[in-house]
């Protein structure tokens, strides 16, 4: 069938190594290996790591050069179950109340930060579509309102239909309105953080943004 590959409806987790082949005749064949925990990994990080190396060891696919990839995993994994508890006691939605007594409803700042995704990459059209679909839509609560600036790569048509079709609405937000986007706020902390630190930005994100 012409065109890109369909979406898949739905996300299931496959174990083992379904096939056995690899890439190419020349393609890469790294030693099989178990890394170390990383000794800075809190109690959960660790728990979570172990059992992970050892289900990936297990299915015969973990390798010398998967280290760095496991440990980033793990840091967002842990923070991800962080950010689920706290959700799950104090709710998606929390009130406040202006200065002239208006009652506003707002989401729970956690739930901003359940969908993170860190990209190696520069992000497209392409990068993004799979990130709502891998990342976004997994992670959002019913009959939400996805606000998204107005990149180009937001409002490719199949990545507003994988939204519209998961029963969510989508807002654009004024052009040029930085201060209303937290995403904006967000990536100014890390930059703060990062000069301050003068750290690379695998640890910027596994170590140092909460």
């Amino acid at each position: 069938m012409p065109g890109p590959p369909k979406a898949p409806s739905q996300l299931c987790l496959v174990r083992g190594n379904p096939s056995k082949r690899p890439l190419n005749r020349n393609g890469p064949n790294p030693e099989k290996w178990v890394p170390s925990t990383p000794k800075h990994f809190s109690k959960q990080e660790k728990y979570w790591f172990e059992r992970i190396a050892e289900d990936l060891n297990a299915s015969d696919i973990l390798t010398h050069i998967d280290g760095m990839a496991l440990e980033l995993l793990v840091g967002v994994y842990v923070e991800w179950r962080q950010h689920r508890d706290v959700i799950k006691k104090e709710g998606h939605l929390y009130r406040t109340e202006s200065k002239d007594g208006n009652v506003m409803i707002r989401p729970h700042p956690q739930v901003a930060m359940m969908a993170v995704g860190l990209f190696m990459c520069s992000v497209n059209s392409d990068v993004f579509h799979a990130g709502v679909i891998q990342i976004l839509l997994p992670s959002l609560p019913p009959d939400c309102v996805v606000v998204m600036d107005n990149a180009t790569f937001h409002k490719r048509l199949d990545t507003q239909k994988v939204i519209d079709d998961a029963g969510h609405i989508i807002e654009y937000l004024p052009p040029y309105s930085p201060d209303l986007n937290p995403v904006e706020h967000k990536w100014a902390e890390a930059k703060s953080k990062r000069r301050a630190v003068n750290c690379s930005i695998d640890a910027l994100f596994s170590h140092y943004m909460t």
